[in-house]
C-alpha cells in the first residue's frame, strides 16, 4: 500500500495503512491532543468525487450514528480534508473470523452457536433502528481475546426509507450475499439473515456455501443451486443446527426466519437444550461422565490450534489470549507497531487497538450547499459536547455517584435473573412437557424423554417418532448424496432408498419389499457396521408401521401426498401452528373418500396434541 497522502486528517496524525476496501483505505491514526489510537477511513477520490456518493456517504454516517452496541464498531468523528472525505472509528483488537477459519480449517458446532448468538445480538440492534448491514461476512467479524465478536464495516449499510442505493446493486461480497442482492428484488432484514447462515456454514465447513472461479459463477450458483448439506460435510453437527442453517439459506426471503431475535432465541434454546441433555446424561451415567469430562464441561469456546499465519506484508503482531484467542508469541513480523493487527484487502476496513471511550453520536455531515464554503472540516461525536471517553462538563459528582449506584443495582438484577434462569434450566422437565415437545418434532425433547422416563407407556410412541424423524433425515441425506455424487452409495444404501420409495401409496407391497431387504442385510456378520445397524432398526420400525395400515392396501396417490403434508406439519416446533395445519387438512378433506387415510392420521395426531396439552395444563411443572 502507498504511504498516507496526508500527515493529518482532522485532529488525527495519520500512520501506516491497515487495509483497503471497495470504498477507500484505512489508516492507523492517533488523536494529536488525546493520543487516542483510532482507525481512519479515507474515502477513495474516484468514489468521493461523485455527488451521488457524497449524499450516500451522509446516509452511511447517519446509520453509524444510531449504532450503539458492544458487538458493533463505534464511530468517533468524520470530516473533510482538502476535499477528501474521511471518518474515524474504533480500532478493534483481535483477529478476523476469516483468518481464524483459514487457520483452524473449521470450528466446532458449539463455538459456531456462541459466535452466531453474538452476531444476532448485533444484527437485532441494527435492524431495530432500521439499519441493514448488506455485507456480513467472516472478514467483517473480529474476535477479540475474550471471544467477544464485533461487527465492523457498516460502510454499505442502508437505512429503511433511504433510496440512495438502487435495489439489486451488487454492494456486497458475492460469496456471502443473498440471492435477492443479485436481482432487482428489495433488500430486507432477512438479507442479513441469509448472510448469517452463510457465515455459520463457513465456520462449520471451512468455506462459503457457494464458491466459483468468478463472481458470475458464484452468483449463478447462488440463484440456481442448493448448498451441499452441512451434515454431509460435518456429520457431528446436531440436526437442529443443520435445520436452522439451511432455513437461513433459503432462496426465498419469506422462507427464512423472520428476525435476528427469532434466530438468537432458537440458538439459545438449542444451546441450553443440548447442554441440559448432556448434563442429564452425565447424571444418569456417572461412569460415562467420569470418562468424558472433557466433553461435558459445558465449555463451548474452542481454543484455536497453533498454525502459521500468512504474512500480509505489513507490520503486525498477533493477539494473546489465555484460552481461545490467538496464542501468545504467534506473530506477523514487521518493523513497526507491536500492537496492531493488519487486514488484507479482503479483510474488514476497521481495525483496533486499546480501549476506547463510550459510544457516542455523530453530527450529520454538512449539506451539499455548504460544500463550496469549506474544503477542510472535522466534526467529533457529541455527547453533551464532551471528548471521547470524557465526562460532560455539566455533570456533577453527585450525578456520577448516582449513575454508579444505578449501574451496580442493574448488574445485581441481571445476576439475579441469570441465577434464576440457570436454576430453571437445570430443573428436570416433566414427562408431559417433554411428550408435547416430542410431538412437535423436537429431537432434543425426544431424547430427554427416553432417557428420563424409560418406563413411561408413551416411550414406544416417542421412539417411533424419533426413528421416523431419523428415517426422513437419512433418506434426505442419501438422496442428496446420490444427486451430488460426492460419495458413491453402497449397495445397502442404494437398495434402502429403493425400498422406501413410494411406501405410502401401497403399504402392503412396501412392507414386503422391506422384508426382502431385511433378509439380505439382517445378519450378525453385517451388524458390525453401525450405519447399517441403524438402517435395519429404522426399516423394522417402518415395516411395523406399514403393516398396521395393511388393511388399507393401496391408497390413492393424492392421499399419499396429503399424508406427507401431515408429517411435514408435525416437524414444526410450534404446537399451535401444527394444530392449525392439521385442522385445516381435517376440515378441507374430511368429506372426501380418497383422503380418509390422511384425515384419520391428522385427526389422531391432533388428538394426541390436545391430550398432551391438557395434561401439561393440569400438571404444570
Amino acid at each position: 500500500m502507498n504511504s498516507p497522502p496526508f500527515e493529518f486528517l482532522g485532529p488525527y496524525r495519520v500512520g501506516k495503512p491497515l487495509g483497503r476496501g471497495g470504498m477507500g483505505t484505512v489508516f492507523a491514526a492517533v488523536h494529536e491532543k488525546t493520543k487516542q489510537p483510532v482507525a481512519v477511513k479515507l474515502i477513495s477520490d474516484h468514489v468521493a468525487d461523485e455527488a451521488k456518493f457524497r449524499r450516500r456517504f451522509d446516509a452511511e454516517i447517519k446509520s453509524l450514528q444510531c449504532l450503539s452496541h458492544r458487538g458493533i464498531v463505534r464511530i468517533y468523528g468524520f470530516g473533510e480534508e482538502e476535499g477528501h472525505l474521511f471518518y474515524s472509528m474504533e480500532l478493534v483488537q483481535g483477529e478476523s473470523l476469516q483468518k481464524l477459519i483459514r487457520r483452524e480449517k473449521h470450528l466446532d458446532w458449539q463455538t459456531t452457536i456462541d459466535v452466531a448468538i453474538q452476531i444476532c445480538g448485533a444484527l437485532k440492534h441494527a435492524h431495530d433502528i432500521g439499519v441493514i448491514h448488506r455485507d456480513l461476512k467472516p472478514a467483517n467479524l473480529v474476535v477479540d481475546e475474550n471471544w467477544q465478536v464485533k461487527l465492523v464495516d457498516f460502510g454499505i449499510a442502508k437505512i429503511f426509507g433511504d433510496s440512495n442505493t438502487v435495489a439489486g446493486s451488487l454492494l456486497g461480497t458475492a460469496d456471502y450475499m443473498a440471492p435477492e442482492q443479485a436481482t432487482s428484488k428489495g433488500i430486507t432484514q432477512r438479507t442479513d439473515l441469509y448472510a448469517l447462515g452463510s457465515v455459520m456454514y463457513a465456520m462449520l465447513a471451512g468455506r462459503a456455501p457457494f464458491t466459483g472461479k468468478s463472481v458470475t459463477q458464484v452468483i449463478n450458483a447462488l440463484q440456481r443451486d442448493r448448498p451441499v448439506p452441512i451434515d454431509l460435510i460435518r456429520p457431528d453437527v446436531p440436526p437442529e443446527l443443520v435445520e436452522l442453517i439451511h432455513e437461513l439459506l433459503e432462496k426465498a426471503p419469506e422462507q427464512r426466519p423472520p428476525t435476528a431475535l427469532a434466530v438468537m432465541n432458537r440458538l439459545k434454546a438449542m444451546k441450553a437444550g443440548l447442554e441440559r441433555i448432556r448434563t442429564v446424561a452425565s447424571e444418569a451415567s456417572p461412569t460415562e461422565a467420569a470418562l468424558g469430562d472433557d466433553d461435558a464441561t459445558g465449555e463451548f469456546l474452542m481454543p484455536p490450534s497453533e498454525g502459521d499465519r500468512q504474512d500480509t506484508g505489513s507490520d503486525v503482531r498477533a493477539l494473546t489470549s489465555s484460552t481461545a484467542a490467538p496464542r501468545q508469541g504467534e506473530e506477523l513480523h514487521s518493523a513497526g507497531s507491536d500492537d496492531l493487527v493488519i487486514v488484507s484487502p479482503e479483510e474488514p476496513t476497521v481495525l483496533s487497538v486499546g480501549h476506547l471511550g463510550p459510544t457516542r453520536l455523530v453530527e450529520s455531515i454538512a449539506n451539499d450547499e455548504h460544500e463550496d464554503t469549506s474544503k477542510t472540516h472535522f466534526q467529533t461525536v457529541t455527547d453533551a459536547h464532551s471528548e471521547p471517553g470524557g465526562v460532560a462538563s455539566g455533570q456533577t459528582l453527585a450525578d456520577r455517584s448516582f449513575v454508579g449506584w444505578a449501574k451496580i443495582v442493574c448488574m445485581a438484577a441481571v445476576l439475579f435473573c441469570g441465577c434464576v434462569l440457570f436454576v430453571w434450566a437445570m430443573q428436570t422437565p416433566s414427562p408431559d412437557a417433554l411428550y408435547l415437545d416430542s410431538l412437535t418434532g423436537d429431537t432434543t425433547a425426544m431424547q430427554a424423554f427416553l432417557q428420563l422416563y424409560p418406563n413411561d407407556p408413551r416411550c414406544t410412541e416417542v421412539e417411533d417418532l424419533q426413528i421416523g424423524r431419523k428415517l426422513r433425515g437419512v433418506l434426505n441425506r442419501l438422496n442428496a448424496q446420490a444427486k451430488l455424487g460426492i460419495t458413491e452409495l453402497s449397495p445397502s444404501e442404494e437398495s434402502f432408498l429403493s425400498v422406501m420409495e413410494g411406501r405410502e401409496l401401497n403399504p402392503t407391497q412396501a412392507a414386503g419389499k422391506i422384508e426382502q431387504w431385511l433378509n439380505i442385510y439382517r445378519s450378525d456378520a453385517q451388524l458390525s457396521n453401525l450405519e447399517l445397524s441403524e438402517m435395519i432398526t429404522m426399516a423394522e420400525r417402518e415395516q411395523q408401521r406399514l403393516l398396521k395400515r395393511a388393511p388399507l392396501n393401496a391408497i390413492d396417490k393424492r392421499a399419499g401426498n396429503l399424508l406427507k403434508r401431515v408429517r411435514k406439519a408435525l416437524d414444526s416446533h410450534d404446537p399451535e401452528q401444527t394444530k392449525r395445519e392439521l385442522n385445516a387438512i381435517i376440515d378441507t378433506f374430511g368429506e372426501i373418500d380418497w383422503a380418509n387415510p390422511a384425515v384419520e392420521e391428522a385427526t389422531r395426531q391432533r388428538n394426541q396434541l390436545d391430550a398432551a396439552q391438557e395434561n401439561k395444563s393440569a400438571n404444570p411443572q
